[in-house]
């Protein structure tokens, strides 16, 4: 049987590691939005046609290489909500 302050001792570890985990996971996510993801993805992730974010949304797309392109995530996910 663990004594009082055992036992409040290990609740407050598992809380400070579960905030931990919180955290880690607020910031993976905001990571996610920053990705750059290729044209195709965003064109997934927005719910229009490659050929519509070209024509239409060329001021987000980035150059990944001569013939690569790609958009963040976070402006895909926005455009998908116009």
């Amino acid at each position: 049987m663990l004594k009082r302050h055992e036992r409040l001792h290990a609740e407050s570890r598992e809380c400070g590691l579960l905030k931990m985990k919180t955290l880690r996971f607020k910031i993976d996510r905001l990571l996610e939005l920053e990705r750059i993801a290729p044209l195709s993805e965003a064109a997934r992730l927005a719910g229009i046609s490659e050929d519509s974010l070209k024509r239409n949304h060329k001021n987000k797309i980035i150059s990944l290489g001569p013939r690569r392109l790609g958009m963040r995530v976070r402006d895909a996910l926005f455009l998908g909500s116009d």
